[in-house]
């Protein structure tokens, strides 16, 4: 379900950029509030990236939790909530326990973005999975670096737009917005979605589908 939804938030991306290209088809400057399609385009892609990760981390945390050894990154969130006892024995051997674990984790991370490589590396150690960014190079023949660069140049692109309003300090013009363009904006989806579809991959090989 996670991925379903986070191909059709990608989708919509990529139709916002369809749609730039139907109301700017002709050379020059496109006018703000067309640009700023691209910019739309852009916060979406990488907030569908943060809503698989919450949602995976929903959908796997029991099943990692069930693991041997315990993965060491999910004890030291067990050390961070400092539970009471009857809480673990409720989680243990309840049979709701598990439904109830998976909601203190969501209620956890509610409110924490999860959009970074680091980030990104911190879920993947929750479930137990210590390698992620290897994996996903792997996956996509691409050097390890290079994918985490490139992620991370998206997601700073995403900050500035929402937080900064995308502008350039030495830009010209009434704007001194930084240009971004369909090219550009398309590139952006294509990396992400090949990089979730790897995370995909990942999870169902260690959890199954």
């Amino acid at each position: 379900m996670e991925y379903w939804v986070f191909q059709e938030n990608i989708r919509r991306a990529r139709s916002l950029v369809a749609t730039h290209s139907q109301l700017h088809n002709k050379r020059g400057k496109p006018k703000t509030v067309v640009s700023d399609i691209m910019r739309a385009a852009v916060v979406l892609a990488v907030s569908a990236v943060d809503a698989y990760l919450h949602g995976v981390l929903g959908r796997y945390i029991a099943s990692a939790a069930q693991t041997r050894p315990i993965p060491p990154a999910l004890i030291a969130l067990f050390g961070e909530w400092r539970l009471k006892p009857q809480t673990i024995l409720e989680w243990t051997f309840r049979e709701a326990g598990a439904d109830g674990f998976r909601q203190h984790v969501e209620s956890h991370f509610a409110d924490r973005t999860l959009q970074d490589p680091s980030k990104v590396a911190h879920v993947f150690s929750i479930l137990g999975i210590d390698d992620v960014w290897s994996r996903i190079a792997t996956g996509i023949s691409a050097p390890e670096e290079e994918v985490r660069r490139r992620f991370a140049a998206i997601v700073k692109r995403r900050h500035r737009i929402a937080h900064e309003a995308d502008l350039d300090p030495g830009g010209k013009g009434p704007t001194k917005k930084t240009p971004l363009g369909r090219d550009t904006a398309a590139s952006y989806c294509d990396t992400l979605s090949a990089i979730v579809a790897q995370m995909h991959n990942i999870l169902e090989e260690e959890f199954g589908p």
